[in-house]
C-alpha cells in the first residue's frame, strides 16, 4: 500500500496547457494521462481535468483503474502560487491546498500500488503531447516529504516561504 507522503512546491505559470503537471511521480517510464486507463502516473499536482487555467492534486489507483483528485483552483498567469498535496496513506485521503487554502480532499479507495523510490518525479510535464514538451511557468521551491504534513505544518512552510514570491 502507498506509504503518507506530502509536496509542497511554488510555481508561476507563464501560460496553460491543457493536462500539464506542475510535479508528478510514475510507476514507469511511460508519460500516459490517466485517460482510458492507460496511466502510469502515481500522483500529480496539476491540470488534471484538461480546462487551460485549473489546478488541483490527484492520485491514480492503477489496481482499480480509478483516479481520485480534488477540487480545483483558477489560476492567472505570471502569479506565484504554492501548491500543497498531503496524503494520508493506504486507501486513505488527499488534501490540496493553494497558498495556505484547503481547496478540498478526496478520499482514495482500494490498494495503492506504491511508485519504486527509483522511478521518476516529473515536473513542469505537458501530458497532450505525450509528456513531450514543457508545462509552461517557472518553478519556485519544491519540498517532498515521507510523512502527511498537518495544517500546521503547511502554514509554517507558507509563512517560511511567502515573502520571497511576493505575499
Amino acid at each position: 500500500n502507498r506509504s503518507a507522503f506530502s509536496v509542497n512546491v511554488w510555481y508561476r505559470h507563464t501560460s496553460f496547457a491543457s493536462f500539464g503537471a506542475v510535479i508528478a511521480q510514475y510507476f514507469g517510464g511511460n508519460y500516459y494521462w490517466p485517460s482510458g486507463g492507460n496511466s502510469d502516473i502515481g500522483m500529480c499536482i496539476g491540470n488534471i481535468t484538461g480546462a487551460s487555467n485549473v489546478v488541483s492534486a490527484g492520485i491514480w489507483n492503477r489496481n482499480a483503474g480509478t483516479w481520485a483528485s480534488t477540487a480545483t483552483v483558477t489560476q492567472v498567469v505570471d502569479t506565484w502560487y504554492n501548491y500543497t498535496m498531503t496524503f494520508s496513506g493506504g486507501a486513505g485521503t488527499i488534501t490540496f491546498y493553494c497558498n495556505n487554502v484547503s481547496i478540498g480532499a478526496a478520499a482514495v479507495s482500494g490498494t495503492i500500488t506504491q511508485p519504486s523510490p527509483v522511478n521518476p518525479i516529473a515536473v513542469t510535464r505537458n501530458y497532450n503531447s505525450g509528456g513531450a514538451t514543457v508545462y509552461p511557468g517557472k518553478l519556485g521551491a519544491l519540498q517532498i516529504y515521507d510523512v502527511e504534513l498537518t495544517s500546521t505544518q503547511v502554514t509554517q512552510n507558507w509563512n517560511h516561504f511567502k515573502t520571497r514570491y511576493g505575499y
